[in-house]
């Protein structure tokens, strides 16, 4: 009975398979509903990165498109696809956008999926090192912030020199010193900026403020553009920041170690900072005024690459007092007032001494997550 049963059960699926067939040559078959669906949905990316998207349709297609441009058209009978598309965030986008796929069919009906592209403030050069050409600089003695001496024969592919590119060293230097340029970087990273230069020692012993610092705006390389207001109150925020990576390259024979000038920093590296100002208002005092962010980082390993990220303010630096008690930097400037920035490794210890420092860049971008 059970072989019976099961032989019954064979010939009606035999049957009605044979049926199914039949029809199916008999009739023309059905389109499924038009529909489209697109992964993903949100792409968070930069302007001129790509998104690569998945595009399922079905229906009678005929043809699927981007922003009303068609990306494919179906000549022949097609009533499933998978399509792989890839779409270039406009170099010129500066927020989110939306953009809409579209199925249609061959009667006409068409069906649109939209989807969001998150807008990335992408990173804004402020200076490339690299393309700095002339090999050395040699200053005079000294300065004092009421001349800021242009940096002779500083050029920039395909440019002439720029008048509003500044090296500057405050209190006594040596005429022999030396400022390299066009360094090749270490670990054969090309080309950059090398800075070093022996103690400044007064007739006391002591030695002068310990820093050196470039005045960065102005100087442009290729593509290269004064910051906006929107970018510049971007990093006062801190959504933002001024990052530069940097190596710091021990020397052996230094009167003072890697570890000392840590310990002169509270134990937290080698002290850089960054400041944005107006020009005019800082030469007008002397360098104590115009400023409308300092920000500080510190080098915490040293003879490797690091990125600096410029995110808190320097406040010892902001509320420094003079012998008279008057405050020794006025934050009076404002974003829209900005037109000149300082990168200033400053260290103001004793024995300041010839560690080497390599620079490959300075820019603005998105802190790391």
């Amino acid at each position: 009975m059970k072989n019976k049963l099961f032989f019954l059960s064979i010939l009606l699926l035999s049957t009605a398979a044979f049926t199914f067939t039949s029809c199916d040559k008999d009739e023309d078959p059905v389109a499924p509903e038009l529909s489209i669906n697109v992964t993903p949905l949100l792409a968070d990316v930069k302007p001129g990165e790509t998104v690569d998207y998945t595009i399922v349709v079905a229906g009678d297609l005929s043809s699927v498109t981007l922003n009303g441009d068609a990306i494919k058209t179906y000549t022949d009978q097609t009533f499933e696809d998978t399509i792989q598309h890839s779409y270039t965030f406009p170099e010129t986008a500066d927020s989110d956008m939306e953009v809409t796929f579209a199925v249609n069919d061959k009667g006409g009906q068409m069906v649109d999926f939209p989807v969001l592209i998150g807008f990335i403030q992408p990173d804004y050069s402020l200076a490339d090192f690299s393309v700095k050409t002339a090999d050395t600089a040699a200053w005079s003695d000294w300065w004092e912030g009421l001349d800021i001496y242009g940096y002779p024969g500083a050029t920039y592919s395909g440019g002439d020199a720029s008048d509003e590119m500044y090296v500057t060293c405050r209190g006594s230097f040596a005429s022999d010193d030396v400022w390299n340029f066009s360094a090749d970087l270490p670990d054969n990273m090309g080309t950059g900026l090398m800075m070093s230069r022996e103690a400044i020692m007064n007739d006391d012993g002591t030695t002068a403020w310990g820093g050196f610092m470039i005045s960065v705006l102005g100087y442009y390389g290729p593509g290269m553009t004064q910051p906006d207001l929107q970018q510049l109150n971007q990093v006062e925020s801190g959504t933002r920041v001024v990052a530069v990576d940097v190596y710091f390259e021990t020397d052996a024979s230094s009167p003072i170690s890697f570890d000392d000038i840590s310990i002169d920093n509270n134990g937290n590296g080698a002290k850089f900072q960054f400041r944005f100002g107006n020009h005019q208002k800082f030469v007008e005092s002397g360098d104590k005024g115009g400023w409308f962010v300092i920000k500080e980082a510190f080098v915490t390993e040293p003879d490797k690459w690091v990125t600096l990220y410029f995110s808190s303010n320097d406040d010892e630096e902001i509320n420094k007092v003079d012998d008279d008690g008057n405050t020794v930097i006025s934050m009076d400037g404002t974003a829209d007032e900005v037109n000149f920035a300082w990168l200033v490794p400053a260290y103001g210890t004793v024995d300041y001494d010839t560690h080497k420092i390599y620079l490959k860049n300075f820019r603005i971008t998105n802190l790391p997550e």
